[in-house]
């Protein structure tokens, strides 16, 4: 039996402390078949270098998308672009 693709979608906000043990902790699982959607609110901080860098480090097999808000839309805009980018 197949296994459907799972979606998981990471939302950041000024996580520039915690956004590396987050999706370390999203690509460490023991299941492998999902994409990763990785959204940044327009942090203030540096959130979304540090996403860039880790994704750009990454070695994983897995379809990483990255969405970069121009302006900070807030959680409920911000998690439907998301959901517009996964691939199911």
């Amino acid at each position: 039996m197949s296994q459907n693709l799972v979606s998981i979608i990471a939302l950041c906000y000024n996580h520039e402390n915690f956004v590396i043990d987050t999706l370390n902790s999203i690509l460490n699982q023991s299941f492998e078949n999902f994409e990763l959607i990785i959204t940044d609110d327009y942090s203030t901080d540096n959130s979304r270098n540090v996403i860039r860098d880790w994704v750009d480090k990454s070695k994983s097999k897995i379809k990483i998308t990255m969405i970069f808000n121009d302006r900070n839309y807030g959680l409920c805009k911000t998690l439907n672009l998301a959901i517009s980018a996964a691939s199911s």
